[in-house]
Protein backbone atom coordinates (compact mmCIF):
# COMPACT_ATOMS: atom_id res chain seq x y z
CA UNK A 1 0.00 0.00 0.00
CA UNK A 2 2.48 2.60 0.65
CA UNK A 3 4.42 2.17 -2.07
CA UNK A 4 1.43 2.57 -4.57
CA UNK A 5 0.87 5.71 -2.33
CA UNK A 6 4.51 6.76 -3.37
CA UNK A 7 3.96 6.51 -6.70
CA UNK A 8 1.16 7.83 -6.95
CA UNK A 9 1.93 10.99 -4.95
CA UNK A 10 4.74 11.05 -7.36
CA UNK A 11 3.13 10.95 -10.30
CA UNK A 12 0.32 13.03 -9.32
CA UNK A 13 -2.66 10.32 -9.64
CA UNK A 14 -5.58 11.33 -7.40
CA UNK A 15 -6.42 8.11 -5.53
CA UNK A 16 -8.17 7.63 -2.21
CA UNK A 17 -7.40 5.14 0.21
CA UNK A 18 -10.35 2.46 -0.53
CA UNK A 19 -9.45 2.83 -4.08
CA UNK A 20 -5.49 1.72 -3.49
CA UNK A 21 -7.06 -1.00 -1.39
CA UNK A 22 -9.21 -1.97 -4.46
CA UNK A 23 -6.49 -1.66 -6.84
CA UNK A 24 -4.65 -4.29 -4.64
CA UNK A 25 -7.47 -6.60 -4.20
CA UNK A 26 -8.35 -6.81 -7.91
CA UNK A 27 -4.92 -7.16 -9.55
CA UNK A 28 -2.46 -10.43 -9.40
CA UNK A 29 0.88 -8.60 -9.83
CA UNK A 30 2.46 -5.27 -8.89
CA UNK A 31 3.26 -4.65 -12.59
CA UNK A 32 -0.45 -5.25 -12.87
CA UNK A 33 -1.48 -2.48 -10.55
CA UNK A 34 0.90 -0.08 -11.53
CA UNK A 35 -0.56 -0.74 -15.53
CA UNK A 36 -4.08 -0.31 -14.17
CA UNK A 37 -3.08 2.95 -12.17
CA UNK A 38 -1.54 4.64 -15.03
CA UNK A 39 -4.64 4.20 -16.74
CA UNK A 40 -7.18 5.26 -14.71
CA UNK A 41 -5.15 8.27 -13.99
CA UNK A 42 -5.52 9.11 -17.87
CA UNK A 43 -9.25 8.42 -17.35
CA UNK A 44 -9.46 10.47 -13.71
CA UNK A 45 -7.50 13.06 -14.54
CA UNK A 46 -9.49 15.44 -12.29
CA UNK A 47 -11.46 13.41 -10.18
CA UNK A 48 -10.20 11.54 -7.16
CA UNK A 49 -9.87 7.65 -7.71
CA UNK A 50 -12.54 5.60 -5.54
CA UNK A 51 -12.93 2.19 -4.82
CA UNK A 52 -15.76 1.90 -7.38
CA UNK A 53 -13.28 3.39 -10.23
CA UNK A 54 -11.07 0.47 -9.61
CA UNK A 55 -13.47 -1.93 -9.73
CA UNK A 56 -15.43 -0.86 -12.86
CA UNK A 57 -12.16 -0.71 -14.73
CA UNK A 58 -10.63 -4.36 -13.56
CA UNK A 59 -13.73 -5.87 -13.88
CA UNK A 60 -13.48 -7.11 -10.05
CA UNK A 61 -16.59 -7.80 -8.22
CA UNK A 62 -17.05 -6.68 -5.08
CA UNK A 63 -17.49 -8.79 -1.52
CA UNK A 64 -21.05 -7.11 -1.36
CA UNK A 65 -21.95 -7.73 -4.75
CA UNK A 66 -21.14 -11.35 -4.50
CA UNK A 67 -23.07 -11.44 -1.44
CA UNK A 68 -26.19 -9.91 -2.48
CA UNK A 69 -26.14 -12.40 -5.36
CA UNK A 70 -25.38 -15.86 -3.54
CA UNK A 71 -28.87 -14.29 -0.74
CA UNK A 72 -30.55 -13.65 -3.95
CA UNK A 73 -29.70 -17.06 -5.68
CA UNK A 74 -30.97 -19.00 -2.48
CA UNK A 75 -33.87 -17.08 -1.68
CA UNK A 76 -35.76 -17.16 -5.38
CA UNK A 77 -36.73 -19.60 -7.97
CA UNK A 78 -34.11 -20.78 -10.36
CA UNK A 79 -35.89 -18.43 -13.68
CA UNK A 80 -35.75 -15.30 -11.21
CA UNK A 81 -32.31 -16.23 -9.99
CA UNK A 82 -30.93 -17.05 -13.82
CA UNK A 83 -32.81 -13.92 -15.31
CA UNK A 84 -31.51 -11.77 -12.29
CA UNK A 85 -27.74 -13.10 -12.15
CA UNK A 86 -27.31 -13.12 -16.07
CA UNK A 87 -29.04 -8.88 -16.14
CA UNK A 88 -26.21 -8.48 -13.06
CA UNK A 89 -23.72 -10.03 -15.63
CA UNK A 90 -24.75 -7.58 -18.80
CA UNK A 91 -25.60 -4.83 -16.69
CA UNK A 92 -21.71 -4.73 -14.89
CA UNK A 93 -19.85 -6.49 -17.95
CA UNK A 94 -18.56 -8.86 -15.30
CA UNK A 95 -16.73 -11.70 -16.46
CA UNK A 96 -17.99 -14.81 -15.35
CA UNK A 97 -14.47 -16.69 -14.38
CA UNK A 98 -14.02 -13.66 -11.96
CA UNK A 99 -17.39 -14.12 -10.32
CA UNK A 100 -16.87 -17.88 -10.03
CA UNK A 101 -13.81 -17.24 -8.35
CA UNK A 102 -14.88 -14.49 -5.77
CA UNK A 103 -18.48 -16.92 -4.75
CA UNK A 104 -15.63 -19.80 -4.31
CA UNK A 105 -13.98 -17.21 -1.83
CA UNK A 106 -16.96 -16.14 0.18
CA UNK A 107 -18.28 -19.96 -0.31
CA UNK A 108 -14.92 -21.34 1.45
CA UNK A 109 -15.47 -18.45 4.26
CA UNK A 110 -18.53 -19.34 5.06
CA UNK A 111 -19.27 -20.58 8.37
CA UNK A 112 -23.14 -20.60 7.75
CA UNK A 113 -22.66 -23.39 5.52
CA UNK A 114 -22.20 -27.23 5.75
CA UNK A 115 -19.17 -28.46 3.83
CA UNK A 116 -21.01 -30.94 1.89
CA UNK A 117 -22.86 -27.77 0.21
CA UNK A 118 -19.25 -25.81 0.00
CA UNK A 119 -18.35 -29.30 -1.95
CA UNK A 120 -21.06 -29.37 -3.81
CA UNK A 121 -20.60 -26.07 -5.26
CA UNK A 122 -17.47 -25.80 -5.43
CA UNK A 123 -17.35 -29.33 -7.38
CA UNK A 124 -20.03 -27.87 -10.03
CA UNK A 125 -17.54 -23.94 -10.37
CA UNK A 126 -14.62 -26.46 -11.13
CA UNK A 127 -16.82 -27.52 -13.68
CA UNK A 128 -17.67 -23.96 -15.01
CA UNK A 129 -13.99 -22.94 -15.02
CA UNK A 130 -12.85 -25.62 -17.02
CA UNK A 131 -15.78 -24.90 -19.32
CA UNK A 132 -15.05 -21.09 -19.68
CA UNK A 133 -11.09 -22.27 -20.65
CA UNK A 134 -12.47 -24.29 -23.70
CA UNK A 135 -14.94 -21.12 -24.52
CA UNK A 136 -18.01 -22.67 -23.36
CA UNK A 137 -21.61 -20.88 -24.02
CA UNK A 138 -22.49 -18.54 -21.17
CA UNK A 139 -26.07 -19.12 -20.82
CA UNK A 140 -25.17 -22.78 -19.28
CA UNK A 141 -22.39 -21.32 -17.08
CA UNK A 142 -25.16 -18.84 -15.31
CA UNK A 143 -27.07 -22.04 -15.63
CA UNK A 144 -24.77 -23.81 -13.80
CA UNK A 145 -24.22 -21.21 -11.04
CA UNK A 146 -27.41 -20.98 -9.79
CA UNK A 147 -28.02 -24.85 -9.95
CA UNK A 148 -24.75 -25.16 -7.80
CA UNK A 149 -27.14 -23.27 -5.22
CA UNK A 150 -30.43 -25.43 -5.60
CA UNK A 151 -28.86 -28.88 -5.08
Amino acid sequence: KTRIEEISKNENVNIDTSGIYALIKSNKDFRQMLNVLQCLSCLYKDKIISEKDVYEFTGYISNESVKELICFIKEHNFKESYDYLNSKIKENLWNVLVLVENMSEMIIYDSSMKDEEKTKIIDVFSKIENRLTHGKNNIIHICMIVSAFKQ
